[in-house]
């Protein structure tokens, strides 16, 4: 047999784990799906993606929440305090 995509085995009854490969990064927490094939990313403070494969600062140019040249300071949380 040829599985469709989340399935294995020899008849296709199987359902892939996808999280068994760890395909979080920076060490995002990996989440199954009820939905076979799929899978989410619970990403740790300062990333963000659908893998968590991107680092974000709450405080660069692009994101910062302070106002009237405020001081913008990156919490460990991923949040930001102004």
């Amino acid at each position: 047999c040829t599985c469709p995509h989340g399935w294995t085995g020899l008849d296709c009854g199987e359902d892939v784990k996808e999280c068994s490969s760890s395909p979080c990064l920076n060490g995002a927490h990996c989440m199954e799906s009820d939905i076979p094939g799929e899978f989410s990313c619970t990403c740790p403070p300062f990333y963000t993606g659908l893998l968590c494969e991107q680092a974000y600062n709450p405080c660069d140019l692009w994101h910062n929440p302070c106002l009237h040249n405020s001081t913008c300071r990156a919490k460990s949380d991923g949040t930001s305090l102004c």
